[in-house]
């Protein structure tokens, strides 16, 4: 028996007529698994709620808020959600599988992107956000990680843990008073309050896009605080600066995007 399979026990495990197969990641809000579906026989990725946030009625409410708001999106820059359930006191959502990475390794790989590259993962990255502002729904968590590159070149946005609907109740709370979203890629509206929109999501954008040019962020900060509350406080040091001779046209699009109004 491997080790990963001596330290995970829901690896062999049947839940939702998947077979749970080996692991992929794990995240604040739960674990990946890759898995088989038994019925379709295909390849799938399996979400896990975290074991001890299961009794904690905010989260789970929280993790099936995310099923439902990509369920609502059909594009082809967003991962599909086949479905989503609670079985042997385990909740999950089943989700495409994807054959390839996601940008936050490709980058940890490579460093900074060519133009060409970094250009068209935005862009398609933009075109899956045209989707989901469509039905009404902000992701809030844009960056690297949650940018999954397939092996076929196809780039989907994915991991709607923070993903809130426009149209629900404006009664909206942070975990623990803080803000929600990663403080490298969060926009500057993210650190005062939820109160966010679509905007919110563009400027995180620009952000993954700075950083693919880059292999930077536009603030020079060694903590988490600083990271957010530079976003308030300061301008973005300017992407020519970190990559001298840039096409000022990517600076003008990074230029757009990380205003903060």
């Amino acid at each position: 028996m491997s080790p990963e399979v001596q330290k995970d026990p829901l690896i062999g495990m049947t839940l939702g007529g998947c077979r749970i197969q080996a692991l992929l990641g794990r995240g604040g809000m739960g674990t990946v698994y890759r898995a088989h579906h038994i019925a379709l026989d295909k390849p799938v990725a399996l979400k896990v709620l975290a074991g001890h946030l299961e009794a904690d009625v905010e989260f789970v409410e929280r993790f099936q808020r995310e099923a439902r708001a990509a369920a609502k999106v059909e594009h082809p820059n967003v991962i599909h959600v086949l479905n989503v359930a609670e079985e042997k006191s385990q909740h999950f959502i089943i989700l495409q599988f994807i054959d390839g990475e996601n940008l936050e390794q490709m980058l940890e790989r490579n460093g900074k992107l060519d133009l060409q590259t970094a250009t068209r993962i935005a862009r398609d990255a933009a075109a899956g956000l045209e989707g989901l502002h469509s039905k009404s729904i902000v992701h809030r968590d844009i960056k690297p990680a949650n940018i999954m590159l397939a092996k076929d070149r196809s780039v989907k946005i994915t991991d709607f843990g923070l993903a809130r609907n426009l149209k629900a109740a404006s009664n909206f709370t942070t975990v623990s008073g803080a803000f929600m979203g990663t403080p490298g890629f969060i926009a500057p509206e993210q650190v005062d309050g939820p109160a966010v929109d679509a905007r919110a999501d563009l400027y995180s954008l620009g952000v993954v896009y700075y950083n693919m040019l880059s292999n930077e962020l536009p603030f020079n900060a060694l903590t988490a605080l600083e990271m957010a509350t530079q976003r308030v406080t300061l301008e973005p040091i300017p992407l020519e600066d970190r990559v001298p001779g840039i096409d000022p046209r990517a600076s003008a699009i990074v230029r757009k995007l990380l205003q903060k109004d």
